[in-house]
């Protein structure tokens, strides 16, 4: 395993300025968002207050800014990271050729036709998703966890601590439940090399099967390991969906959280109630980075 991640680490080392670049983007993407919530519920706040006009033209310019940067943050988001991953996947491709065209013959006899094809397709495909969903998310969720639990410690520590731990939960425990859940894409990716085996054996064979009459077995048998197969997939979308359900439920739970503690803090002086709705949707927004972990567990398995 540690000879395969190693090998990885080379091929992605040429284009470690576009995963870079990816990342801060992702994080100003975030960022943005959470710039452009926080902004806009202090500015709605503070106009409460009946403030002379000029007063806010500071923050209805933040919201601006920040609305805009946010769909430029993303656009380049997207283009470096898609970028980057379409050129890791390229360089796998070329490397994964060659490494086959240097191999006899006679090793690669061990396997089944069927077998060889669904590797050499399914692990290449997965691999893509290494910069995507298995590198990316992570760092961008510890980067935005860190940016907002330093502008939470501006306030109070108790805001920080219930931070964490709704954060920490949607960020380790949510995915982890769910990949114990689902099993990951091992056994999707096992039951997927047994059914085009089968189907390509099936092919290959159809002479011999149908002079002994054995049609109806194989029929069987390639029904039995497509509804596994089925069966499986199921599985998976289930737990991605899952995924989404929990994170949003801690989110919001997170949300009412930080009101709630605000709320006392208001009322014992340490905080000024003007920044009430900031900090809650704050909060809020920190969450979307998580949503890209949904399918970080199950990516584990390439």
């Amino acid at each position: 395993m540690m000879a395969v991640l190693k090998r990885l680490v080379r091929l992605m080392l040429p284009y470690w300025k576009p995963m870079t670049l990816g990342l801060i983007l992702s994080f100003l993407t975030i960022g943005s968002n959470m710039g452009l919530l926080i902004t806009s519920a202090y500015l709605i706040s503070w106009s409460a207050l009946r403030p002379p006009v000029l007063d806010l033209m500071v923050l209805v310019a933040g919201v601006r800014f920040f609305g805009i940067s946010r769909a430029a943050f993303r656009y380049g988001e997207r283009y470096v990271t898609h970028h980057a991953t379409l050129s890791i996947l390229g360089k796998i491709r070329v490397w994964v050729y060659h490494s086959l065209a240097a191999q006899s013959p006679g090793r690669l006899l061990s396997y089944h036709s069927g077998q060889l094809l669904s590797r050499l397709v399914n692990d290449v495909e997965a691999l893509k998703d290494l910069y995507l969903r298995v590198l990316l998310p992570p760092l961008t969720v510890i980067c935005i966890g860190l940016a907002a639990a330093f502008f939470l410690s501006l306030f109070h520590w108790s805001l920080v601590l219930a931070f964490v731990l709704f954060y920490g939960l949607a960020a380790l425990g949510v995915p982890w439940l769910v990949r114990r859940l689902t099993g990951g894409k091992e056994k999707l990716d096992r039951a997927r090399e047994e059914l085009n085996t089968l189907l390509a054996d099936s092919l290959k064979g159809l002479t011999e099967i149908t002079a002994f009459g054995r049609e109806k077995l194989q029929i069987d048998k390639a029904t039995g390991k497509g509804n596994a197969f089925a069966r499986l997939q199921l599985r998976i979308s289930t737990g991605n969906a899952l995924t989404g359900t929990q994170t949003q439920l801690l989110a919001h739970l997170a949300m009412v959280a930080t009101l709630c503690l605000s709320i006392h803090l208001v009322s014992t002086g340490q905080l000024k109630g003007i920044w009430i709705a900031a900090l809650t949707m704050g909060v809020l927004a920190a969450f979307e980075a998580v949503q890209g972990l949904s399918r970080f567990m199950p990516n584990l398995d390439f």
